[in-house]
Order: structure tokens, then sequence, then C-alpha cells
């Protein structure tokens, strides 16, 4: 295949341009980012499409159409054109040949349309492998080694070996997948789908077994069931016969001590009878005629205690003051000024008839005696006046204490008559009111006894009515039951308890057996002939054991074939070291040139002459295994040559890290490969774009833009 154009409207940064290719070497020049690998990419994608995920990658930095258009040539001399909008995806391609006709029926393949494997024969991930080489990976990569051996060994002598190997694998592979299947298989799977069928049955059986198992112990669970219920029937009646003279024995205490508790009860009520009298009296009111007495006592005693302080203080019969005019004066100092005046008027008298001096001296001792007791009767008669305002109080304290215990006493009395309704003195009736009290207490006594008799008849009854009681009783007598000796309450209810539990128990084993019979039933229903289940099982292993022979036998056919075709890889392995040998001792000055290829890996191994041994490329340098690796690229598109369409090659800078001698070697052989395969090599090295030029390459330049031809 040799290219001759490519336009690109858009992809990646590259837009509007084309590129014009020649026969043999064509040199691609530009500085580092200007879309050397860009253009790389836009022809492996022209001839293949797009890789999953590589479509966003490589989309348009200026938003324009995504799209290029290639042209080139087969080596049967027909022209081709492809033309891909890549949004477009598989519809977006175009094939027309030579005359501007469509070649897409010439050139697809079912419904794909892939022109580069069509005219090149080899899938898109033998090119990039073997036709395409990035910077420092120039050797042959080993992702896809096993597709690279398939298309060399295809190339040997035009491939009619390789072809009818394939064609025997593939025809193998086919009635292995027909008849056997394959482990990733789903839909056309025949040896899984029986396993799978296998395993179903066994578990079918197993199942069946499981549930024959099961059944067995279903029944043995239903004796059991029914055994321990019997049981506990049994002891239930049992414990009911004793409850029941338990019951009457219990009842029959009862009634008697309901018969008892009437006879106390009929007592009591006669006895109470007798304190009738007092069945009114108002015993809650008896503290206030103890406090109405008390209050009583102590009114008395102050009024007595006042009418003495009265007594003592009031004044004598001549102590009492008269009032004379305006002045209040002692009763015995009036006699003595009436006396004094009496003797004055007889001196006057006198004086007339006595001598006026004698009578006059009489009359002036008098005067002098009454001036002399006035004097002492105006300090007695302050002192009086505060003996008698004392004693009109203590009179007034006398005669309100009187009148205050006089209230009290009335108070009480009416209290009294409302209790006792006795007349006497109030301490009799007093002690009175406090007799009725007593025998109020002793009749509210008896009728606290009698309440509590009434709490305990309730206590008898628990809640039963003692007719229903007595009923009972005569029901369970006439029935036949023997009221037991003594009666245990606590043993009654003992038995009554563990007779409810084993009531419980049979009752649940009635269920359990009754659940385990349902289910008895279901499983006798449901369970599969085991015996069949085993027959169908043997057919089933009996066509694996068959299916599995056939595809030994396959197996074995396709390890022989594959043993012939590793053969035939070998020999194109002993072409390629062929091809070779003789370049790689010109590019290294005749320091290697012996190369092994494994045909299986396409690792590849030289002889190294320090010690003459075959050593790993890893253990070289890395501008030697650069010179190795673009050595098998020359040999491998001369190998496809041979049987195949030769695919162009693109060398994306390859001799970045060469140095100048290396260089300067490889150039010639570069050329010289040229003219088997077209060679389009990628560099920013501008010195190695002149010398190229300069040997007869074609130069492209990736400067400035240059608008579509």
């Amino acid at each position: 295949m040799r290219l001759r154009s490519l336009r690109i409207d858009g992809f990646g940064r590259l837009a509007e341009r084309r590129f014009d290719f020649a026969p043999g070497l064509n040199v691609v020049v530009g500085p580092n980012e200007a879309g050397k690998s860009t253009l790389a990419a836009a022809i492996v994608a022209s001839l293949y499409g797009c890789r999953r995920g590589d479509k966003d990658r490589w989309r348009p930095w200026s938003g324009g159409a995504y799209a290029t258009s290639l042209r080139y040539e087969t080596s049967d001399g027909a022209s081709w054109e492809v033309q891909r909008a890549f949004e477009l995806d598989a519809k977006g391609v175009r094939v027309y040949d030579a005359d501007g006709a469509d070649a897409a029926a010439r050139v697809g393949a079912g419904k794909t349309l892939n022109p580069g494997e069509a005219h090149l024969r080899i899938s898109h991930d033998v090119f990039v492998q073997t036709a395409c080489a990035r910077q420092r990976a120039v050797g042959l990569e080993s992702g896809s080694a096993g597709d690279v051996s398939t298309a060399l060994a295809q190339a040997l002598d035009g491939g009619p070996k390789e072809d009818a190997a394939l064609g025997a694998l593939a025809r193998l592979d086919s009635a292995l997948r027909g008849y056997v299947g394959t482990g990733r298989a789903f839909k056309n799977a025949p040896l899984k789908k029986l396993r799978e069928v296998e395993a179903a049955q066994a578990r079918a059986g197993d199942a069946g077994r499981r549930a024959l198992a099961a059944l067995a112990a279903l029944r043995e669970n239903i004796a059991a069931e029914r055994a321990q219920r019997d049981r506990d029937v049994s002891a239930a009646a049992e414990l009911e016969r004793r409850a029941r003279s338990l019951r009457a024995a219990h009842i029959r205490a009862r009634l008697t001590a309901l018969k008892e508790h009437r006879d106390e009860v009929a007592e009591l009520q006669s006895e109470r009878g007798g304190f009738d009298d007092v069945r009114d009296f108002a015993l809650e009111r008896l503290p206030l005629l103890e406090d109405a007495y008390h209050v009583w006592r102590s009114a008395r005693n102050v009024a007595e205690a006042a009418a003495r302080a009265a007594a003592e203080e009031a004044l004598g019969a001549d102590e009492h003051p008269v009032d004379v005019g305006d002045t209040r004066v002692p009763a015995g100092t009036l006699v003595v000024a009436a006396l004094t005046a009496t003797l004055a008027d007889i001196g006057v008298a006198v004086a007339h008839q006595w001598t006026w001096t004698a009578v006059a001296s009489a009359v002036a001792l008098i005067l002098a005696i009454a001036a002399f007791r006035r004097g002492r009767t105006e300090s007695a008669l302050v002192a009086l006046s505060a003996r008698d305002a004392a004693a009109r109080k203590a009179a007034a304290r006398a005669d309100a204490a009187r009148e205050t215990a006089e209230a009290e006493g009335a108070r009480f009395d009416e209290l009294a008559r409302s209790l006792t309704g006795a007349a006497g003195e109030r301490d009799e009736r007093r002690a009175a009111a406090h007799a009725r009290a007593a025998r109020r207490h002793e009749r509210d006594g008896l009728d606290n006894r009698l309440a509590m008799l009434a709490i305990a008849r309730g206590n008898i009854l628990q809640g039963d009515d003692e007719f229903a009681l007595q009923a009972e009783y005569d029901a369970l007598v006439t029935s036949g039951v023997e009221p037991a000796a003594e009666d245990a309450p606590q043993t009654l209810r003992a038995l009554e308890r563990e007779r409810a539990q084993l009531d419980v128990r049979a009752r649940a084993a009635e269920r359990r057996v009754a659940d385990l019979e349902g289910e008895l039933r279901a499983g006798e229903k449901d369970v599969r002939d085991v015996a069949a289940l085993d027959e169908e099982l043997a057919l089933t292993r009996a066509e694996i054991a068959r299916l599995e022979t056939f595809e030994r036998a396959l197996k074995l056919a396709r390890t022989t074939i594959e043993t012939r075709k590793d053969e035939a890889h070998r020999g194109f392995a002993r072409r390629l070291e062929e091809y070779s040998a003789g370049i790689l001792g010109t590019i290294t000055a005749g320091r290697y040139g012996e190369i092994r290829l494994d045909p299986v890996t396409l690792a590849i191994r030289v002889r190294v002459p320090e010690g003459g041994r075959i050593e790993d490329l890893d253990k070289l340098s890395a501008g030697t295994r650069d010179q190795i690796g673009l050595v098998m690229r020359f040999a491998t598109a001369r190998m496809f040559a041979e049987g195949l369409e030769t695919p162009p090659l693109l060398l994306d800078d390859p001799f970045a890290f060469w140095d100048a001698e290396r260089i300067a070697r490889c150039l010639p052989i570069v050329l010289h490969g040229a003219l088997d395969a077209q060679c389009i090599l990628f560099t920013a090295s501008y010195e190695l774009a002149t010398a190229a030029a300069a040997a007869g390459a074609n130069r492209i330049e990736l400067g400035p833009l240059a608008a579509i031809a």
C-alpha cells in the first residue's frame, strides 16, 4: 500500500490541512507540539477508524468538522479514497475507487466497513504493533504477539499452510462451540448446559432423598407428639379427679366457715342491740363539751379571784369621799369642819355675853386646829381618790369575769342538754356524757367487728355466690366426688395450675400434630420419584461423558494443528532473522549480527560479542535496542510484502535519542528499506530532515498552515 495524500478537515490540533506523500521515504519535520503524532494518528484513524476512548481525544481543537479524506494505492495498482466523518462513528465512512464509484460493497465485510483491514489484510492491532513506531518504542510490542505471529505466518509463501491451519482451527473451534461450547459461552454451550442439568438433577435427587428422610422424621415426630399428648391428657384427667375432690373439700370448708360466720354475726348483732340507746349519741361533740367544761371552770376561777381582789380594794364606810361644792372631801374632815363652825357660832354668841377676849382666844384656838387639819385632809384626799379609782376598776373586772363565767356555764349547759338531756350539777352532767360516750365506743367496736366479719365473708366467698357454692358442692357430691379428708387450698391451687399447664401442653401437642400431619401430607404430595431422578441423572452423565470425549478429541486435533502451525511460525521467525542479520550488522558497524526471534512472544534476543552469549534486549543500551527494533520493522514489512499487502511504516521520531553516528549509519538503511515499503518518518530534527531530503526523501513541513489544495 502506498499513501498518496491526506486531507484533514479537523483532527486534534490540525485543521484545514493537506499532506501529499511520495513513494519511498517521506520526512515530516516540525517542532515539538506541531502535530506530528496527530498526523500519524489521523492516518491510522482514516484507515481503521478511531478506537474506543480515542474519539474524544482527537476531537478538533477549533471545534470545526471532525473528518479526514485519505487517498492511497494498493499493490495491484488500484486507487482508493476513504472519507471519514468521525462524529458518525461506523456510519461516517465512505470508500470510493479511482473512478469515484462507491466501493463499499467491495471493501466491506458484512455490516462493517474497514478499508485498512480489507486492503492490508491485517487487523488494527497488528498494524499498530508492526507498522507504527512511537518514540522510544521502536521494537515490536508483545501485547498482540499471537495476532502478529499469525499475520506473519500468513505472509510466508503467500500463507496457504497458515490459512489451512487457521481454517482447520476455525472449524475445530466452530465444532467445539457448536457441539460442546466454551467456558465463556452462555447461549450455545451444550456441555455447560448438560453439566448444569446434571447438577440440577443431582440436587433434585438429593432433595428427594432429603425429603424422604424428612418425611420419615415427620412421622416419628407425629408419633412422639401423639404419645406425649396422650400422656398429658391422662395426667390431666387424674389431676382433674384429684382437683374435683379437693374442690369439694374446699367448698365444704368454705360453706362451714360461712355458717360459723353467720352465727358470729347473729351473736354480735344481738349484743349490739343492747347499745341502741347511744345509737344517735354525737360522739364527735364530746370534745366540744369537754372544752366548754374546762373553759367554764377557768372562767369561774377567774371570776372568784376577781371578786376577792375587788373586796380587798373596796373603801371603808368612813372613807368614802363626799362632794362639797366643787370639792370632794372625806367624811371625817367634814365633821371637824362642822364642829369648828358650831364653836365659832357659839363664840360669837358668847362674845355677846362673855368678854371679847376670852371668846376670841377660844375661837383663835379652834381656827388654828382647823387650819392644821385642813392641810392634812388635802393630802389624804389625793390618796383616797386613787384607792377609790382602783376599787372601782377591781369591781368592774369582777363583774366582767362573773358575766364571762356565767356565759361559759350557759354554753356548757346547752351542749350537755344536747348530749345527755339530764339535769343536775355540771360535774354530774359531764360524767354522764362520758359514760354515754364509753357505751358509744363499745357499740362502735361491735360495728367494727361486724365490718371485719363482712370482709371475712368476702374472703371466704372470694367473689362467689353462697348459693352457687352450695349448688356446686351438691352437684359434686351427686356426681360421686368424695371430698378429700383435708382441705389444703394451696394444694388445690397447685393442682389446678399443674392441670392447666397439662391442658396447655396437650392442646399445643394437638396443634403440633395437626401441623405435622399437614406438612406430611404436603410433603408426600410434592416429593418426587427418587428412582426416576437417578435414572435421568445416569442418562445425563452418559451424554456428558460422550461430549467430554468429543471435546478431548477436538482439543487433541487442535493441539496437533497448533504444533504444525508453530513449526510454520518458527519458519517465519527464521526468515525474519535472516532478513535482519545483514542490516543489523551494517547499522551497528558489525558489532551485532545474529538475531533470535521467539515466534510466540516476538521477544528478540541477540548474540553479544562479549562472551558470545545470546542475551535479551533489556541488557543492551537504549540506542542499540531502538536500532534492532527498527531493523525488525523493515524486516516485518518485507515479510508482509511476500504474501500480503505491504503496509506503510509510520516512524514517530524513532531517532530522538540517537547520536549522530548512529543516525548516519541508520539513514541509508531507512532509505533502502523505504524502497520496499513506503516510510513516513516524523522528526523534530531539521538536520535529519535536511539530510534525508538531500538523499532523495520527500520533505513535509509542519510549520505555517497551508490551505487545502
